[in-house]
C-alpha cells in the first residue's frame, strides 16, 4: 500500500525528472552539448526505462562527436521501444557520421516505415544517396520530403544538386532558387 511519503515521493522524483529534462533541452538548444549530456546522463541513471532520455543522450553525444556511444543510446531508446521512430532516424544520422551508409539507410527506412511522414528521415536518405551518388533514389526522397515539409531550404538545394549532376540543370537552377528565397526568407 502507498503512504502518502511514497507517492510525495515519486511526485518529487517526476518534478526532478521534468526539471532536468528541460534544462538538458534549454542548454541543448543554447548550443552547451556537454551540459546537456550531464542534465540526460543523470536523467537516464535515475530512470534507465526513459526511452526520450536515452534519445536525448544520444543526440547530445552525436553533437559531441562521440557516434558510437550515441549509437548504443539510441540502440536502448530502441530497445525500450522498437516504434520510436526519432530513435531510428538519429541513429541513422550517427551511423552516416562513422560512414556506415547502408546500416544507415536501413534506420531510416526504419524510421519511414513507422512514420511514413518523418520529413527529417527522408531527407537524411535522400543525403545519403546523394552521397552515394544515387541522384534518382535521392531525388525520390527529396520530393517525398518536400511533400511533407516544402519550408526545408537545404532539402531543395540538394535536390538542386542530385538534378544538376543528372544534368538537368534548369530544373536544377529552380531548386536552388527556391532554397535562396527560403533562406532569405528566414533572415
Amino acid at each position: 500500500m502507498d503512504t502518502w511519503d511514497d507517492r510525495e515521493k515519486a511526485w518529487d522524483d517526476e518534478e526532478k525528472a521534468l526539471e532536468l529534462n528541460d534544462d538538458g533541452v534549454d542548454f541543448f538548444e543554447q548550443g552547451k552539448f556537454a551540459e546537456a549530456l550531464a542534465c540526460f546522463n543523470e536523467l537516464v541513471l535515475s530512470n534507465p526505462e526513459d526511452e526520450d532520455a536515452w534519445g536525448h543522450k544520444g543526440i547530445s553525444l552525436l553533437y559531441l562527436d562521440y557516434h558510437e556511444e550515441a549509437i548504443r543510446c539510441f540502440d536502448q531508446a530502441i530497445r525500450l521501444n522498437p516504434q520510436h521512430d526519432g530513435a531510428w532516424n538519429w541513429k541513422g544520422m550517427s551511423l552516416v557520421c562513422i560512414e556506415h551508409y547502408e546500416e544507415a539507410i536501413r534506420c531510416f527506412d526504419q524510421a519511414i516505415r513507422l512514420n511514413p511522414q518523418h520529413d527529417g528521415a527522408w531527407y537524411n536518405k535522400g543525403t545519403v544517396k546523394l552521397q552515394l551518388e544515387n541522384y534518382e533514389e535521392s531525388l525520390t526522397c527529396y520530393d517525398k520530403s518536400i511533400m511533407i515539409n516544402s519550408s526545408c531550404s537545404d532539402c531543395w538545394h540538394n535536390k538542386g544538386v542530385a538534378l544538376e549532376e543528372l544534368g538537368k540543370n534548369a530544373e536544377a537552377i529552380s531548386c536552388f532558387d527556391r532554397s535562396i528565397k527560403l533562406k532569405e526568407s528566414m533572415l
